[in-house]
């Protein structure tokens, strides 16, 4: 499964990151026990969010997936499997 994981550059992460930083997520996880890993389902109790316009129009690659946030980190998620493909710390 992991032909459909994405990549982003440097510059895509640090917009990502610079901007959900200033978001607040009603996802956001607490200090968690179990760190979330790539390829990991996201349980349904996590709700995921669409990434702001403001961001899928500097990163386009966003637009289909989704996000939510843990601790510092952003977790973009593939909302049809539920997975996590990449985590920007």
């Amino acid at each position: 499964p992991s032909s459909n994981r994405v990549t982003f550059t440097d510059q895509q992460r640090e917009v990502i990151r610079s901007r959900s930083s200033s978001m607040r997520s009603t996802a956001t996880t607490g200090s968690s026990a179990s760190r979330i890993v790539v390829e990991q389902e996201v349980p349904a109790t996590i709700e995921l969010e669409e990434f702001p316009a403001e961001i899928v129009t500097e990163v386009p690659t966003v637009r289909t997936y989704r996000y939510f946030r843990q601790d510092n980190d952003v977790v973009v998620v593939d909302p049809a499997e539920r997975r996590v493909i990449e985590i920007i710390r």
